[in-house]
């Protein structure tokens, strides 16, 4: 059966997070994108999301709404490595080394 890429109103947010984490350990990182894309246009606050989000937009090259999704993550995860990571990452994608490795060294 193929994986749906939308959101359902009657799936909870947990089901949404590992449908998204389902299809990125698969490879399918555009359908990991518009999964969390559309809970978070929901109204789906989760760090997950906003990092599956924001890996999709550095990859695309949007790394303002990158950022943006990267440090929403943190906020609502302060603790979590994974979203400095990926400010750094967005950071250096962009050619901004040194603040890259500012961020990498808050943790």
């Amino acid at each position: 059966m193929a994986e749906t890429t939308t959101a359902s109103s009657d799936e909870t947010l947990e089901q949404i997070v590992e449908r998204t984490g389902a299809a990125m350990r698969a490879g399918n990182f555009d359908a990991a994108n518009d999964i969390a894309k559309q809970a978070l246009e929901a109204g789906m606050d989760h760090p997950f999301l906003l990092k599956a989000r924001g890996l999709w937009l550095n990859a695309n090259n949007e790394h303002q709404e990158a950022l943006r999704a990267f440090h929403h993550a943190r906020e609502l995860a302060p603790d979590d490595p994974l979203a400095l990571n990926g400010i750094a990452a967005v950071l250096g994608a962009m050619g901004q080394y040194r603040p890259a490795l500012k961020v990498l060294d808050e943790y």
